[in-house]
């Protein structure tokens, strides 16, 4: 991000840049010109808060202190550039989301502050707007700027309370890795193709099918099995020649007890996939 604040022919730049990392921190620095350096700040890495809610609170860190920098009383409009998509269309429409409220507010706060700042006599209010742009589009202070990221992102992350979008990705992701580690057992992965065409035949009701067949007139489809029974989803649990194989290979030879032992059982699966 960077924060350009002018006046007449003089101008003030303020860069803030977030730096991707496990715990996003900022970094932003302010800038008379391209490049003389007024003033720079780091802002700790926050573990339990999203990206564009860390970026919102260097914009707020940013704008805090060039409000207590002795250029206020010359500058004029003070203008944000951030290269996070998220924040940059919060701000400017001041429509926070669940996680950004208390940010928001405070930015608003700065805002009006701004306005009605101690300025010298011939310096206009002005204002504050806010701009999206790349990290790569070639604003004076990015390289400063992004040391100064890369350094706050080294900095011990203090403990905060999650907020509300932040529990609930971590809910999500919480939810997904324990499901995935249930259901999806490493022994199943051992399935041949075979075993798989025909578990998935059997539940969703396509494939070589006398029902699909004819759903789509398929006028060559053999529709019968080469046991002489109808190609039905769940025939293959009731062929002769498969129960023949079942017995050669010690499973289970009544049909219900097979479907039990097949789809319950680890070892019913694999067995099957053999």
């Amino acid at each position: 991000m960077a924060l350009r604040a002018t006046s007449n022919s003089k101008e003030m730049n303020k860069r803030f840049t977030t730096f991707i990392c496990k715990n996003p921190g900022v970094g932003y620095s302010i800038r008379r010109g391209a490049t003389h350096e007024i003033a720079c700040g780091t802002i700790p890495p926050c573990a339990s808060a999203e990206v564009y809610d860390v970026e919102i609170s260097g914009a707020i860190e940013g704008l805090a202190a060039a409000l207590h920098n002795p250029m206020v009383f010359y500058a004029t409009n003070v203008t944000i550039y951030r290269d996070n998509h998220e924040a940059a269309l919060q701000l400017p429409l001041l429509t926070p989301t669940a996680a950004s409220f208390r940010h928001i507010a405070k930015f608003r706060q700065l805002a009006a502050s701004w306005t009605n700042r101690t300025r010298a006599s011939c310096t206009r209010a002005g204002a504050v707007s806010d701009r999206w742009c790349s990290g790569n589009s070639g604003i004076p202070g990015n390289k400063a700027a992004d040391f100064l990221v890369k350094s706050a992102c080294l900095m011990t992350a203090p403990l905060l309370p999650l907020s509300m979008v932040r529990a609930k990705r971590k809910i999500s992701l919480l939810y997904n890795t324990f499901t995935t580690a249930y259901w999806f057992q490493e022994e199943l992965k051992g399935l041949n193709r075979r075993a798989l065409r025909a578990l998935i035949a059997a539940r969703s009701g396509h494939g070589d099918l006398a029902q699909y067949h004819r759903c789509f007139a398929h006028e060559d489809a053999l529709m019968t099995c080469s046991c002489g029974e109808k190609k039905s989803p769940d025939h293959f649990f009731y062929c002769s020649i498969g129960r023949n194989r079942a017995r050669l290979c010690g499973g289970p030879r009544h049909p219900h007890s097979g479907i039990r032992w097949i789809l319950g059982t680890p070892e019913g699966a694999l067995a099957f996939g053999k």
